[in-house]
């Protein structure tokens, strides 16, 4: 389906963690850490990019709506996410970089091929 999620590596929110305890100005503050939006295409495109050559091909073709819809009769978590179809889902990480002079973030090529081993 349609779907964007917004996605950060752990490695930069632990480093954001120890950032912000170290940064008076951002006491009491709520900081999103978010590297940037992915549609679900992309990431079985780059997971397979990764993996394929390893044997582990990943499935890059979309499932119809309809199909995702009928899951979610069954299946909470599927239910949740059929709102979200077509709405990219973007936040915005500019706060973190103000505030915290955190603009690198690493890159989510290289995240989801270290999630996947």
């Amino acid at each position: 389906p349609n779907l964007w999620f917004p996605m950060v590596d752990v490695r930069d929110v632990a480093r954001a963690h120890i950032t912000a305890l170290e940064t008076p100005s951002t006491i009491g503050e709520r900081i999103s850490c978010v590297s940037r939006s992915l549609h679900l295409n992309e990431m079985s495109r780059i997971l397979d990019q990764h993996f394929r050559p390893l044997g582990f091909p990943v499935l890059k073709r979309s499932l119809p709506k309809f199909v995702f819809k009928a899951v979610g009769f069954f299946d909470g978590e599927i239910r949740g996410l059929v709102p979200l179809i077509g709405e990219r889902q973007d936040i915005s990480n500019k706060k973190i970089g103000e505030k915290m002079d955190f603009h690198s973030f690493i890159d989510l090529s290289d995240s989801l091929h270290d999630m996947g081993h």
